[in-house]
């Protein structure tokens, strides 16, 4: 058996997995995460004290589990319910975290484990081998080989058959991806409540036959993750706790966000710069991040959205959405302002495995205003729309006045190539979730799908500290960071320059 206790980790940098959103995609859930997040060399580590702190992983959603008092939230989240959820995964029994050993970003299951990973150098979600580290050090007697039947299939990978109940249960919960290949035959074992069951291991999971249960309901699950968790982070948070609070010591990951876009850069005129403090800005006359509504007044389907929100025409905006089939033919096409519909080439779109779409849309030529991509599923009749806006409104190159911080400071405001940026922000309402979006210097507007957390008093980036570095492929300019409270709408914004 496999020991799972690991020493919590104090550092995290979680730019080294990403990529350029013209190569990134989703992962099979996860969602793979393409390059606009922290792309540029735009680095955060989120360094924790003692005292631990509540953030969360990147996508737009989160639940409470009040069975084990633990979140599922965004990506993760995403995965679970489109893979199998209760049934094949359990309930959550930890939050997210980094894990010291791995260095990924990590969650237990009562059946698995999740974890962020990268396939052929894409941000990808793995399910974590617990049949195999369960197991190991034990010796399972091989097979030879026997012709397929409908009743048992012989893997020549690992020389084991599967057979009856189990092969019904492995060939429709997911197969290979979600219990990786059979690791032994079917044998008799000692279950921790005292009962013998005939049971089998896989990479992933180990399968139990009861029969004293109704046929179709006698092949269980192992709570394998419940025994291999670290037990300390298996303790239940109370239902007002954020999503991603941890026990001293044990780091938190932070996802943030950032596109890519590349038009030459632009100086924009000391008028432009907002005036802080109004609360009654519009799309037309602020810039920088300042606009209050540009993301609640850009619709998009429930499980689906679209980054940057707002960037000048020559960008990039690449829609996500699920609730595909994996193999179906997706339509997409987008809506002009004036209502015109334009269809894109099919070599815009892409799917991933577990039935989620990319969409990119190339804005060259594209006259400032509102438009609306749509991806239909030809099979699925799913149909996921997100509107965003071509705006060279945010451009902020080098020369543009750096704009007053509301609620929130710098330390330091301006540096150059490598310099850390401490970002910190105070005013909003304890443990209060707050939106979170960024402005760069070529005018994109990326709202971070899932939200931020402030602390037990109201503060951004304190416990956890929140570090920038900035890394050699940014541009030069201004750049900010701003927070919004849901409960509250209280705003934190802070602005940094970045000098070559």
């Amino acid at each position: 058996m496999n020991d799972s206790s690991e020493r919590p980790a104090f550092r995290l940098n979680v730019s080294t997995w990403v990529r350029d959103v013209s190569h990134g995609f989703i992962p099979d859930g996860p969602w793979r995460l393409p390059g606009w997040l922290i792309a540029l060399g735009l680095w955060l580590v989120l360094a924790t004290s003692g005292l631990g702190g509540g953030q969360t992983q990147a996508q737009g959603y989160a639940r409470y589990f009040p069975e084990t008092g633990h979140y599922a939230s965004g990506f993760f989240l995403f995965f679970w319910e489109t893979h199998g959820n209760i049934e094949v995964f359990g309930l959550p029994i930890t939050e997210a975290y980094v894990s010291p050993t791995t260095g990924r970003t990590t969650q237990y299951f009562e059946r698995a484990r999740f974890e962020l990973t990268e396939l052929d150098g894409r941000p990808y979600v793995a399910l974590g081998r617990l049949g195999a580290e369960w197991s190991e050090g034990r010796s399972f007697r091989t097979t030879p080989p026997v012709a397929d039947c409908p009743h048992w299939h012989y893997f020549p990978q690992t020389q084991h058959i599967v057979q009856y109940g189990f092969k019904e249960i492995w060939e429709t919960r997911g197969g290979e991806r979600i219990f990786g290949l059979p690791l032994s035959e079917e044998i008799g074992e000692m279950l921790p409540d005292g009962t013998h069951r005939t049971v089998q291991y896989f990479e992933r999971a180990r399968f139990e036959y009861r029969p004293e249960y109704p046929p179709g309901q006698r092949v269980f699950l192992a709570n394998l993750g419940r025994r291999m968790a670290p037990p300390e982070l298996q303790a239940p948070l109370p239902p007002t706790a954020a999503p991603g609070t941890l026990p001293p010591g044990w780091q938190a990951p932070l996802l943030v966000s950032w596109e890519p876009v590349a038009p030459a850069v632009q100086p924009v005129a000391a008028s432009l710069a907002p005036a802080a403090g109004t609360g009654t800005e519009t799309a037309t006359d602020t810039v920088l991040g300042q606009v209050i509504h540009l993301h609640h007044r850009l619709p998009s389907s429930e499980h689906a959205f679209v980054m940057p929100l707002a960037a000048p025409s020559g960008s990039s905006f690449t829609l996500m959405a699920g609730g595909y089939h994996p193999d179906e033919a997706v339509a997409a096409w987008v809506t002009t302002p004036q209502g015109e519909h334009r269809s894109l080439d099919s070599a815009a779109i892409q799917m991933d495995r577990s039935g989620i779409v990319q969409v990119r849309v190339d804005s060259e030529g594209l006259a400032d205003g509102v438009y609306t991509v749509v991806a239909e599923g030809m099979t699925s009749k799913q149909v996921s729309s997100a509107a965003f806006e071509v705006t060279g409104a945010f451009r902020a190159g080098p020369g543009t006045p750096r704009p007053p911080n509301v609620n929130g400071q710098a330390t330091p405001t301006e540096g150059g190539i490598g310099t850390v940026f401490q970002v910190r922000g105070q005013g909003l309402l304890p443990n209060e979730a707050a939106e979170f979006w960024m402005t760069n210097p070529a005018g994109a507007y990326t709202l971070l799908p899932d939200p931020s957390h402030a602390d037990g008093q109201g503060r951004i980036g304190y416990e956890p500290v929140l570090d920038i570095v900035a890394g050699p492929d940014l541009g030069p300019g201004v750049y900010g960071f701003h927070f919004r409270g849901t409960t509250s709408g209280r705003r934190v914004d802070v602005y940094v320059t970045l000098v070559h």
